[in-house]
Protein backbone atom coordinates (compact mmCIF):
# COMPACT_ATOMS: atom_id res chain seq x y z
CA UNK A 1 0.00 0.00 0.00
CA UNK A 2 2.70 2.67 0.55
CA UNK A 3 3.71 1.83 -2.91
CA UNK A 4 0.54 2.95 -4.09
CA UNK A 5 0.56 6.18 -2.04
CA UNK A 6 4.01 6.96 -3.14
CA UNK A 7 3.38 6.36 -7.05
CA UNK A 8 0.24 8.72 -6.05
CA UNK A 9 2.62 11.78 -5.30
CA UNK A 10 4.87 12.93 -8.29
CA UNK A 11 6.64 10.71 -10.23
CA UNK A 12 3.34 9.44 -11.93
CA UNK A 13 2.04 12.95 -12.94
CA UNK A 14 5.38 13.27 -14.36
CA UNK A 15 5.58 9.88 -16.34
CA UNK A 16 1.99 10.93 -17.70
CA UNK A 17 2.72 14.28 -19.16
CA UNK A 18 5.47 12.86 -20.78
CA UNK A 19 4.01 10.24 -22.20
CA UNK A 20 0.64 12.82 -23.25
CA UNK A 21 3.38 14.96 -24.97
CA UNK A 22 5.14 12.54 -26.99
CA UNK A 23 1.61 10.45 -27.79
CA UNK A 24 -0.55 12.88 -28.36
CA UNK A 25 1.72 16.20 -28.21
CA UNK A 26 1.78 19.36 -26.96
CA UNK A 27 -1.86 20.78 -26.36
CA UNK A 28 -3.15 17.81 -24.37
CA UNK A 29 -0.25 18.13 -22.08
CA UNK A 30 -0.52 21.49 -21.51
CA UNK A 31 -4.43 20.88 -21.04
CA UNK A 32 -3.45 18.09 -18.83
CA UNK A 33 -1.14 20.15 -16.64
CA UNK A 34 -3.64 22.51 -16.09
CA UNK A 35 -6.17 20.11 -14.81
CA UNK A 36 -3.54 18.88 -11.73
CA UNK A 37 -2.50 22.26 -11.04
CA UNK A 38 -6.51 23.41 -10.74
CA UNK A 39 -6.89 20.35 -8.85
CA UNK A 40 -3.94 21.10 -6.54
CA UNK A 41 -5.14 24.80 -6.03
CA UNK A 42 -8.57 23.87 -5.36
CA UNK A 43 -7.86 21.22 -3.10
CA UNK A 44 -5.32 22.86 -1.09
CA UNK A 45 -7.28 25.73 -1.07
CA UNK A 46 -10.15 23.31 0.73
CA UNK A 47 -7.65 21.99 2.95
CA UNK A 48 -6.92 25.32 4.20
CA UNK A 49 -10.33 26.74 4.46
CA UNK A 50 -11.98 23.62 6.24
CA UNK A 51 -8.68 22.76 8.63
CA UNK A 52 -10.01 18.92 8.69
CA UNK A 53 -7.91 17.08 11.21
CA UNK A 54 -6.39 13.68 9.80
CA UNK A 55 -7.50 10.64 11.78
CA UNK A 56 -5.01 10.09 15.12
CA UNK A 57 -5.67 6.59 15.94
CA UNK A 58 -5.17 4.22 12.88
CA UNK A 59 -1.66 5.80 11.29
CA UNK A 60 -0.20 1.99 10.74
CA UNK A 61 3.17 2.91 8.91
CA UNK A 62 3.17 6.24 6.89
CA UNK A 63 3.02 9.79 9.13
CA UNK A 64 0.96 12.61 7.09
CA UNK A 65 1.15 16.07 7.47
CA UNK A 66 -1.56 19.02 6.74
CA UNK A 67 -5.31 18.70 7.01
CA UNK A 68 -7.27 15.50 5.95
CA UNK A 69 -9.89 16.81 3.36
CA UNK A 70 -10.03 16.74 0.27
CA UNK A 71 -7.73 14.10 -0.37
CA UNK A 72 -5.47 15.45 -2.88
CA UNK A 73 -4.27 12.05 -3.82
CA UNK A 74 -7.96 11.03 -4.94
CA UNK A 75 -8.40 14.04 -6.68
CA UNK A 76 -5.36 14.24 -8.88
CA UNK A 77 -6.01 10.35 -9.34
CA UNK A 78 -9.50 10.46 -10.39
CA UNK A 79 -8.39 13.99 -12.45
CA UNK A 80 -5.95 12.04 -14.51
CA UNK A 81 -8.54 8.90 -15.16
CA UNK A 82 -11.17 11.34 -16.21
CA UNK A 83 -9.35 13.33 -18.27
CA UNK A 84 -7.32 10.37 -19.82
CA UNK A 85 -10.43 8.00 -20.37
CA UNK A 86 -11.41 8.94 -23.80
CA UNK A 87 -7.95 8.84 -25.23
CA UNK A 88 -6.51 6.44 -23.27
CA UNK A 89 -7.63 2.89 -25.34
CA UNK A 90 -7.55 -0.22 -23.09
CA UNK A 91 -5.15 1.48 -20.45
CA UNK A 92 -8.21 3.43 -19.34
CA UNK A 93 -8.94 0.85 -17.24
CA UNK A 94 -5.55 0.31 -15.53
CA UNK A 95 -5.72 4.13 -14.85
CA UNK A 96 -9.34 3.70 -13.42
CA UNK A 97 -8.23 0.81 -11.06
CA UNK A 98 -5.00 2.49 -10.37
CA UNK A 99 -7.07 5.45 -8.95
CA UNK A 100 -8.85 3.55 -6.97
CA UNK A 101 -6.10 1.38 -5.49
CA UNK A 102 -4.29 4.77 -4.46
CA UNK A 103 -7.67 6.27 -2.82
CA UNK A 104 -8.12 2.75 -0.80
CA UNK A 105 -4.20 3.05 0.12
CA UNK A 106 -4.76 6.31 1.89
CA UNK A 107 -7.67 5.37 4.02
CA UNK A 108 -5.90 1.71 4.66
CA UNK A 109 -2.64 3.54 5.69
CA UNK A 110 -4.71 6.02 8.18
CA UNK A 111 -3.82 8.94 6.40
CA UNK A 112 -7.72 9.68 5.17
CA UNK A 113 -11.16 9.49 6.15
CA UNK A 114 -13.34 7.80 3.21
CA UNK A 115 -15.24 10.62 3.20
CA UNK A 116 -11.89 12.41 2.28
CA UNK A 117 -11.26 10.31 -0.66
CA UNK A 118 -15.00 10.34 -2.01
CA UNK A 119 -14.81 14.54 -2.24
CA UNK A 120 -11.11 14.34 -3.54
CA UNK A 121 -12.75 11.74 -6.51
CA UNK A 122 -15.49 13.88 -7.05
CA UNK A 123 -13.18 17.37 -7.48
CA UNK A 124 -10.73 15.60 -9.40
CA UNK A 125 -13.15 14.01 -11.90
CA UNK A 126 -15.00 17.17 -12.20
CA UNK A 127 -12.05 19.01 -13.18
CA UNK A 128 -10.46 16.16 -15.26
CA UNK A 129 -13.85 16.04 -16.89
CA UNK A 130 -13.55 20.00 -17.77
CA UNK A 131 -10.18 19.92 -18.67
CA UNK A 132 -10.62 17.26 -21.63
CA UNK A 133 -13.78 18.72 -22.42
CA UNK A 134 -13.59 22.57 -22.60
CA UNK A 135 -12.38 23.87 -25.77
CA UNK A 136 -10.08 26.76 -25.37
CA UNK A 137 -11.49 30.21 -26.91
CA UNK A 138 -10.87 31.81 -29.90
CA UNK A 139 -11.37 33.90 -32.44
CA UNK A 140 -13.91 32.31 -33.68
CA UNK A 141 -15.99 31.87 -31.21
CA UNK A 142 -17.07 35.76 -31.78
Amino acid sequence: MIFLTWIGYYPLWIILILFLYYQWGKTTAIRYILVLLSVSFIVFSLKAYLMVPRPQDVRIVLEAYGYSMPSAHASLSFASAVFLHPIAGRLKYGLWLLAILISISRISLGVHYPVDIVVGAFIGGFIGYLGYHLRPLSKSNF
